[in-house]
């Protein structure tokens, strides 16, 4: 069988939620190597979702001439492999369109994402950066949207509650995974349709407000979490949208 490139190298809500797309291929025999932006190589990305060969984009892996050549929004087959190029979907419904280039449901997606979790890492952001306490009440907040650095967008949402507000920010040595106990005991989330409304969809919440806002003006996800019971917000929310060289985005990171 033909090795099967999955082209989405950025975007994180985006590689969760094609985890079942990728799996099909598997099913079927194919290998999968799924090249992934330099950003989610140095943070450790490949040691938590390890269902399949993931390789930083930046380096030397096989068929990489092909990949390279594959276009956007398209499924390409060459003499010796398959490139599914899902990056650069467009429309209202781009998420869904990524599975309809394979003529494939989406529906079950997080079924197939299987995280392994850092509990020493969890618990140490947790407790000693983020000093919560057991049983502290709290609201989760995204104070950015898109891939650094160079798809990085802050934004702003309306947070309104009395609860202690934690927004998901950079912290040296810790990932989006790494937040999953953070995440897991949150009692309020107001954020944005991105990356952590994905990794919500598998975890196990205690949560009994979730506010969802989008770039979209609501339109964003709906359709694609099951498992959360999103409020769809229409608020205008502020974004500064403003390519990142390497450094700012590494001046963002906060130190622990």
């Amino acid at each position: 069988m033909k090795t099967v490139l999955i082209k989405q190298p950025a975007g994180m809500g985006d590689i969760l939620f094609l985890h079942k797309l990728a799996d099909h291929y598997a099913t079927l025999g194919h290998q999968i190597i799924w090249p992934i932006c330099k950003t989610y190589g140095e943070q450790g990305v490949g040691e938590y979702l390890t269902r399949f060969k993931l390789v930083n984009v930046q380096d030397d892996f096989p068929f990489k001439e092909y990949y390279q050549r594959a276009g956007r929004a398209r499924v390409v087959e060459f003499d010796k492999c398959i490139v599914v190029c899902t990056d650069g979907c467009a429309g209202p419904q781009h998420m869904q369109a990524k599975y309809q280039l394979v003529n494939l449901d989406y529906q079950g997606w997080s079924n197939y994402v299987d995280v392994k979790r850092n509990k020493l890492k969890e618990d140490n952001l947790f407790y000693d950066v983020l000093k919560i306490q057991d049983g502290e009440r709290y609201a989760i907040t995204t104070p950015f949207m898109g891939t650094p650095p160079e798809h990085l967008s802050s934004i702003e949402v309306d947070a309104s509650t009395s609860l202690r507000k934690i927004p998901l920010y950079f912290y040296d040595g810790f990932n989006l995974f790494d937040w999953c106990k953070v995440l897991e005991e949150a009692e309020e989330f107001f954020i944005e349709a991105t990356a952590p409304a994905f990794l919500l969809e598998t975890l196990n919440l205690k949560a009994k407000r979730f506010e969802l806002f989008s770039r979209d003006k609501g339109n964003a996800g709906i359709g694609l979490f099951k498992n959360t019971p999103w409020n769809y917000r229409e608020d205008e929310i502020s974004i500064k949208r403003s390519p990142l060289s390497d450094q700012q985005y590494k001046d963002l990171i906060r130190p622990t």
